[in-house]
């Protein structure tokens, strides 16, 4: 990607472990912004905005100012912004940091419903189970190896054996 290509930056939607937004604003104002540096029309992401708030349980929070946010309620403003344009990359780090158990499952949901409609996702994360739920391949990271791809549809064995084994690590 070039650094000053706008129309490139559109097609992909990042999600950091840190919180990095815009906090001085309301959840409303940081994500219309949002929608302003995706070209979206204020009409259209509005709508785009209220859906995703209401499927994050955000409603109540619309008009809070973001500096006073729990960090789960920042990680769901978070992920709202990356995926409100339907980027064609999703790029996460760290998914579950932050998210209560009922979060991360809607968020597996969210994740899967994105692959359906053709949206790519590189996650990065060292929560096995995550990756089991919503990755069809994976590949290992360790000290300064990395494996070839692995692909988990139709894998009998279970993301953690296959880890423990490629770092040699026996059996309990």
């Amino acid at each position: 990607m070039k650094k000053d290509n706008t129309e490139q930056k559109k097609i992909v939607g990042v999600i950091p472990d840190d919180n990095i937004l815009l906090d001085y604003l309301t959840l409303y104002e940081y994500l219309s912004f949002v929608g302003k540096t995706y070209g979206m029309e204020q009409e259209d992401a509005d709508k785009t905005i209220d859906y995703w708030i209401d499927r994050f349980q955000l409603t109540d929070a619309k008009f809070r100012i973001i500096k006073y946010f729990s960090h789960g309620m920042k990680k769901k403003a978070q992920i709202i912004a990356a995926v409100m344009a339907n980027p064609q990359l999703l790029i996460i780090d760290e998914p579950t940091n932050g998210l209560d158990v009922e979060t991360i499952y809607s968020f597996k949901k969210i994740l899967r419903e994105l692959k359906e409609k053709g949206i790519s996702t590189l996650v990065c994360t060292h929560i096995l189970e995550f990756a089991e739920k919503v990755c069809d391949n994976v590949v290992i990271l360790h000290k300064t190896k990395m494996s070839e791809k692995i692909s988990l549809v139709d894998n009998e064995e279970d993301l953690e054996t296959v880890f423990m084994r490629y770092i040699g690590v026996e059996e309990l």
